[in-house]
């Protein structure tokens, strides 16, 4: 009982993750197998929002051994990649955006680690197959197959990362 009266908060963390059960039970009470792949997404989405992690720059960072970009640096760096192509204004801050923000797959990578939830290497193929699939149906391109038996293992590995997530945030509580 105390499980649901935690649930039962104005904490914006814990509301998000409300969301994302609504998008996970949806995913397991349809049909269509694409309807799935995107209540799943949709799902995950909730799931890593807040969460923190490196964006483009800070990778780069570590890989070459120094420490973070100050922002002023990244403002640079970004200039003058977007100074080298000629593209509109539009396209400018779409490409400033991707270059600062922290990519889904990062997110969730780091979700799963921070929490330690027990997550096989053909989950994490199928967290990405199904991110791609998403992808593709959002974009109106070619739409990679899925199998049902993947379907339900993909809807069960979404609502583990949202159970060990809801658990965390409610411990806080």
């Amino acid at each position: 009982e105390s499980f649901f009266c935690k649930l039962q908060t104005e904490n914006k963390k814990i509301l998000r993750l409300q969301y994302a059960l609504k998008w996970i039970v949806q995913a397991w009470n349809t049909d269509d197998v694409y309807d799935r792949v995107i209540y799943c997404s949709m799902a995950l989405e909730f799931i890593v929002n807040g969460e923190k992690g490196k964006n483009i720059f800070d990778e780069y960072a570590d890989k070459a051994g120094r420490g973070c970009f100050t922002k002023p640096e990244r403002r640079v760096l970004t200039n003058s990649i977007i100074e080298k192509i000629e593209i509109n204004q539009s396209i400018q801050k779409m490409v400033q955006s991707k270059l600062t923000e922290v990519s889904f797959g990062t997110k969730l990578d780091l979700l799963i680690r921070r929490l330690d939830i027990p997550v096989s290497s053909d989950e994490k193929d199928l967290l990405n197959k199904a991110r791609k699939i998403r992808n593709e149906l959002i974009h109106g391109l070619n739409m990679s197959s899925i199998s049902t038996l993947q379907i339900k293992k993909l809807c069960g590995v979404t609502s583990r990362i949202l159970m060990y997530k809801l658990m965390n945030e409610l411990e806080k509580e």
